[in-house]
């Protein structure tokens, strides 16, 4: 996974305002890979197999919301 020569540079940034370190660019991009990895893995959209059992489940959730 390529990382943009930008993005490293705004992450540095705001890594330095919230943790106070500064971070070579070979760790933001250790970093931000890991972190995008972990986007994907988290945010897979939901097989067709399951999708009749997750709206089942949604409609029990917004009909005891109710």
């Amino acid at each position: 996974m390529l990382i943009d020569k930008e993005f490293i540079k705004k992450f540095k940034k705001i890594y330095k305002k919230k943790e106070g370190k500064n971070l070579s660019n070979k760790r933001v991009t250790k970093l931000a890979t890991d972190l995008l990895l972990a986007f994907d893995t988290v945010y897979k959209p939901i097989p067709l197999r399951h999708k009749k059992e997750f709206e089942k489940i949604k409609k029990e959730i917004e009909k005891n919301e109710h």
